[in-house]
């Protein structure tokens, strides 16, 4: 899954741009809860456009031949590409 791949993809770059790791050198308790809450913000702002979609898409009439893709594409007519990441603050936050 894309989050998870940021995630952990996140939380390794971080590492990585600490100096952990370089010459057996181990993560202090501090690096390690910056490079979490990194790799955290980077699975929470990959997976945010997906989950808007999805939401518009469970919220759409039932008898709508509406798909994903004709959905996406009015999203950013409408509302620009920042219409992807509604809602992205409160779930940052947390």
């Amino acid at each position: 899954a894309p989050g998870s791949f940021a995630l952990f993809g996140g939380a390794t770059a971080a590492k990585t741009y600490m100096g952990v790791g370089e010459d057996g050198v181990r993560a202090t308790w501090t690096q390690d809860a910056i490079a979490s809450c990194i790799g955290a913000t980077a699975s929470i702002s990959v997976a945010q456009p997906l989950d808007v979609v999805k939401t518009r898409i469970q919220n759409r009439p039932f008898d709508s031949p509406e798909g994903g893709m004709t959905i996406f594409r009015r999203l950013i007519q409408n509302e620009g590409f920042g219409g992807l990441f509604k809602g992205l603050t409160p779930k940052l936050l947390v």
